[in-house]
């Protein structure tokens, strides 16, 4: 999975710097030469977030060589709740993504790898979150004082 914590990386490896060892993310520089390794095992993320939602609707968009599949999260928006929705896209068929092949039997197998991965990267969101909680040092808490970024 290619993220955009991974640029960083790519950069200090595109630039023969070591890569220190607290910095997220990996090098996608290797990847740019072995196309199988691009199509096949890696996969693009985007994460939404849709400020008029209300609540902070999120998503995330996978993308493969050939297919997209878009996760929204529930929300309430007025009084209404709106159900998690999901979206699968076959881009070499249908480039402007017209038909949604979600429901599609035949894709089945393949959404729910796509599904596997998405869990994956929404676990990600809560494990970042509890262990910058509670990592933080006193001497970072401070330099962020400092910084005017926390009270």
């Amino acid at each position: 999975m290619v993220e955009t914590v991974d640029v960083f990386p790519t950069i200090l490896d595109y630039l023969a710097f070591d890569l220190p060892n607290d910095v997220d993310g990996q090098s996608m520089l290797q990847d740019t030469h072995n196309e199988s390794s691009i199509a096949n095992d890696r996969f693009a993320v985007t994460t939404i977030y849709e400020k008029g939602s209300g609540s902070g609707r999120r998503g995330i968009s996978i993308r493969s060589d050939r297919h997209k599949y878009v996760w929204y999260s529930a929300f309430w928006a007025h009084l209404v709740y709106i159900p998690e929705t999901e979206a699968f896209y076959d881009l070499a068929n249908d480039p402007d993504e017209n038909q949604n092949l979600i429901a599609d039997p035949s894709q089945l197998e393949l959404i729910e790898s796509f599904r596997q991965q998405a869990g994956d990267y929404r676990d990600s969101w809560s494990r970042l979150r509890s262990s910058t909680e509670t990592e933080m040092s006193s001497q970072d808490m401070e330099a962020l004082r400092a910084l005017g970024y926390i009270q």
